[in-house]
This record gives structure tokens, C-alpha cells and sequence, in this order.
């Protein structure tokens, strides 16, 4: 028999928080603080059990902070399901983000480990510049 899973207050909450925040992970305290402030008292323990339970759903992604012993961030995946593997493009002007879902993700990861010696994390990479639209001229 699967677990059911209710569709409580706080878990609302998490779920729109994170669909709002945008694709930087944060800490699940960075998570319970963002609730706070929006009005949503969460206990730290409820985030953590929320957090593995949308984790194992899918619905939410879990990420090395970075060094050892960080610990870990989440992210809200939404409609990238492969978001690791890509580079984002922000557009300076208009704030729109893209992602950068093609083959030269790869070349361009593969170039810069072999003649750099840099590995990039693409999940965390952003690429700043002008889109398209910002970019057409007005006639």
C-alpha cells in the first residue's frame, strides 16, 4: 500500500515558496526563515521531513552545499527536470532566465576542463548578457 501523502498548510506553503524563489538552492533553514517572513510558522523538524518527502516525489531537489560538511540545499524543480546538467543565460536588462538545454553545454564543459582545468557546476552557472527581445531593434 503507498504512503498518503495530505496536502497540509505548511506543505503548501514549502511548495509555493520554493516555486517562487527561484532556482539558487537554499538551506532548509534559509527555507524555514523565507516562510517566516511570508507569514508561515514552520518548525525546523516539519521542513526537514517536508523536504525529504518532496525530495523522494521529485518535486524538489537536494544538492551538496558545496564544501564538505556544508550540508545540503534545496531547489524547487518544476519543469527542468535535468536542471544540473544545463547552464542558465539571465538576461541583464529584462531578468528573464533561460536555460541553456542544448550540446554545447557539453563542449563548452569539456573545453574548459581539458585546456582550463576547470570543472563547472552547471546547475549553479549563469551566463549574463542581453535576450533576444531585449536585443531587437525598434523600428
Amino acid at each position: 500500500m503507498q504512503k498518503k501523502h495530505y496536502q497540509t498548510a505548511a506543505r503548501s506553503a514549502l511548495l509555493a515558496y520554493l516555486a517562487t524563489s527561484g532556482e539558487h538552492p537554499q538551506s532548509a533553514e534559509e527555507i524555514r526563515t523565507g516562510l517566516a517572513a511570508g507569514g508561515h510558522t514552520v518548525g525546523q523538524s516539519t521542513v526537514y521531513r517536508l523536504l525529504a518527502d518532496l525530495c523522494a516525489r521529485g518535486a524538489v531537489k537536494k544538492y551538496h552545499a558545496g564544501k564538505e560538511g556544508e550540508g545540503f540545499v534545496y531547489a524547487f524543480v518544476g519543469a527542468h527536470q535535468h536542471c544540473e546538467r544545463h547552464l542558465h543565460l539571465q538576461c541583464v536588462r529584462c531578468g528573464a532566465v533561460r536555460h541553456l538545454e542544448c550540446d554545447y553545454n557539453t563542449h563548452l564543459s569539456e573545453h574548459l576542463r581539458a585546456e582550463h582545468g576547470f570543472l563547472v557546476d552547471c546547475g549553479r552557472s549563469v551566463l549574463l548578457g542581453l535576450c533576444a527581445s531585449c536585443t531587437e531593434v525598434k523600428a
